[in-house]
């Protein structure tokens, strides 16, 4: 295809670049959410997915393309799984979290704050991948 767009991401070496990123990230969650023990609050992989959905969001959210067209809205940012995949996550994530973090007897009102942060960062990557489909 070459380059469909003056856009710093509208050329096939910078769209498969930002496919490079993101690929990975996804892969780390994916792989997590087969491991529902790997999500326990006080694991690595707990961590690593929140902060993969932030750097997807991030990158879903602020990298803009210049030109709207059918090929760049197929193409950018990355190709995210279905909303519904996105909603499994959620709820595999916080059923982990909240049949666990008791054990690490944190403050209530981190244990709040921490939980609100979780779903609010799942339902960005749920709106996005909505939006995804929509184009």
């Amino acid at each position: 295809m070459g380059t469909w767009g003056p856009g710093n991401f509208e050329n096939d070496t910078a769209a498969d670049h930002l496919m490079d990123l993101c690929a990975p990230l996804l892969t780390e969650i994916e792989e997590s959410m087969q491991e529902p023990a790997s999500l326990e609050p006080d694991g690595y992989d707990a961590d690593v997915v929140m902060a993969n959905l932030e750097i997807i969001a991030c990158l879903s959210e602020h990298l803009g393309r210049h030109e709207h067209s059918k090929l760049g809205k197929f193409l950018y940012p990355c190709v995210l799984p279905s909303p519904e995949t996105v909603a499994k996550w959620k709820q595999v994530y916080l059923a982990v979290w909240d049949g666990y973090i008791d054990k690490l007897k944190p403050k209530p009102e981190y244990k709040t704050k921490r939980r609100q942060v979780i779903a609010e960062t799942f339902d960005r990557v749920e709106g996005l991948a909505r939006a995804q489909e929509k184009d």
